[in-house]
């Protein structure tokens, strides 16, 4: 995590009641067990924590798909729609499979977006990778601590 311009290090580990925990401590009503959620949570104000995580530092698989998602990401219009002149029925069956479509990118972005970078980043690659993105408050991201199976550092 960026903070005041430099990198900080943070333990995710369970905590009470299986619940994750950052450096042993809950922040507000955080009670979650799975990681992704936690860092979405800790996307909004949460008392106690001191910096808005909205800048991840996806890895390098991730931006690459997204990168690609990006320059393919135009909506669709049915042929029928191009040549015939619309009926109200058409028009609401257009906007519904536009609309499907729509939900159906924003399902498949989801799905394929992670936080969590693979086992082999070291602490030093992670500095690394936080500073080629930016210095800026609130970017980044979560690895595998190394050793110890259900920990990571964020």
């Amino acid at each position: 995590v960026v903070f005041k311009g430099r990198p900080t290090h943070h333990l995710i580990s369970n905590g009470p009641e299986d619940h994750l925990v950052i450096n042993k401590k809950t922040y507000g009503d955080l009670k979650h067990t799975d990681v992704e959620k936690l860092i979405e949570a800790l996307g909004s104000p949460t008392k106690g924590w001191p910096v808005l995580l909205d800048k991840p530092v996806l890895p390098v698989q991730q931006q690459q798909k997204s990168k690609k998602k990006k320059k393919s990401k135009k909506k669709k219009v049915p042929e029928e729609t191009k040549t015939e002149p619309q009926t109200e029925e058409k028009t609401k069956e257009t906007g519904q499979e536009q609309e499907k479509e729509v939900e159906e990118e924003e399902e498949e972005e989801a799905v394929e977006q992670t936080v969590l970078h693979p086992d082999t980043l070291t602490q030093a690659d992670a500095e690394e990778l936080l500073s080629k993105e930016g210095l800026d408050d609130g970017r980044f991201l979560v690895r595998k601590r190394a050793g110890k199976e259900g920990e990571f550092v964020l």
